[in-house]
């Protein structure tokens, strides 16, 4: 199949499932134009939440979007989420114009409660934002946790496990710790 109606057909299921997506949660989710959303690609958005895809953005295979009741998603224009990609929303996650995630990004929002007497309390949580700045790469493998804070213009390495603020212009890499420092 040529290039040209096999990305036809990509944008073609974009709408689709946008649209599909938005027979459920009217009020809350809104798409650009010109999406490209692959095969095996979940978007969840429950009632009350809000889901908004900016213009050209691109949803590799087997990636899921959840947004859950009271969350706010928001994935920049010409921005990209890679192969197999996990998001999970019960709070704020925003996605920056530019921003493109390698393969396998995690990105969760919220812990669940937990405390020694009692494990895990079932449907709690813990929530905090996360905001990812605008035409960062995001490599393979890293994931990303509540109350993240990634400035504009940052490449985060392969494999880091995030949490706290990254000033814009970094490269973000994770030996022992967490190694900031300036993009040449």
């Amino acid at each position: 199949m040529s290039k040209i109606v096999s990305g036809g057909i990509a944008v073609l299921r974009g709408y689709l499932k946008n649209s599909f997506v938005k027979l459920f949660n009217f009020r809350g989710f809104k798409f650009g134009y010109m999406p490209i959303i692959e095969k095996n690609v979940e978007i969840q958005a429950d009632s009350g939440s809000s889901c908004i895809f900016g213009k050209k953005v691109r949803i590799s295979r087997g990636s899921r979007v959840s947004v859950r009741k009271n969350g706010n998603f928001i994935l920049g224009n010409e921005a990209g989420l890679g192969v197999n990609n996990i998001i999970v929303c019960h709070n704020d996650i925003s996605i920056g114009d530019g921003t493109i995630l390698g393969p396998n990004v995690l990105i969760y929002d919220h812990d669940h409660e937990f405390n020694s007497e009692h494990g895990v309390e079932k449907k709690k949580f813990k929530t905090a934002p996360i905001k990812i700045g605008k035409n960062c790469w995001i490599g393979a493998n890293v994931t990303i946790l509540r109350g993240t804070t990634i400035g504009d213009n940052c490449v985060v390495g392969a494999g880091c496990v995030l949490k706290g603020k990254f000033p814009s212009n970094k490269l973000i890499l994770q030996k022992k710790e967490t190694t900031v420092s300036d993009i040449k």
